[in-house]
């Protein structure tokens, strides 16, 4: 008779199931109880002493089908909302001192001296024709950049601030072009 029971139970059980793909733990377990089918699952607290074979059968189709779903669409949202968060609040540059570079866009090889308001000097030299500089740091405030392509000099005053880097681009007329960029942006 109480197989009979069991059996009962656990075809229902295994019907509702299939129809709805979604576990109803108090319907299904009330179902089960009912029956006589289930009287021990792990971590129930009302649950009496333990019957071999159908606690397992519970805690596998009540516990662990419902967390192995997501149920709501609003959890993957809200984690590729933080991760593009994190990644785009994160700083490319803290405090950082300013860096230029030399772009020979002219036909003649030049050089550069960045001097800045510390009277701390930098050279970029021989800038071939057609190449850049690698990039060269320096202090943040007033420079002056100073060209010289054939022994002639060419002069421009810029101010420079922190986390930027600035190309210093020579065209064939030898005039100089200042361009400032954020290392942030």
């Amino acid at each position: 008779m109480a197989s009979d029971r069991r059996a009962a139970s656990v075809a229902l059980f295994r019907d509702k199931l299939s129809k709805t793909r979604r576990i109803q733990t108090p319907t299904l377990l009330a179902i089960l109880a009912a029956n006589g089918v289930v009287h021990y699952l792990p971590g129930n607290p009302l649950s009496s002493l333990p019957e071999p074979g159908v606690h397992r059968l519970a805690f596998s189709y009540f516990f662990a089908y419902p967390y192995m779903t997501l149920h709501t669409p609003f959890l993957p949202l809200l984690v590729s909302s933080l991760l593009a968060l994190a990644a785009s609040g994160c700083k490319k540059c803290e405090d950082e001192d300013p860096r230029a570079r030399i772009t020979n866009n002219g036909s003649q090889r030049a050089s550069v001296q960045v001097q800045t308001t510390g009277g701390n000097t930098v050279n970029l030299n021989n800038v071939d024709p057609g190449t850049s500089s690698d990039y060269a740091s320096y202090a943040a405030g007033q420079a002056t950049f100073t060209l010289k392509i054939n022994n002639v000099d060419y002069t421009k005053v810029v101010e420079v601030v922190k986390c930027h880097e600035y190309t210093i681009a020579i065209d064939r007329a030898n005039g100089i072009t200042v361009t400032d960029m954020d290392r942030n942006d």
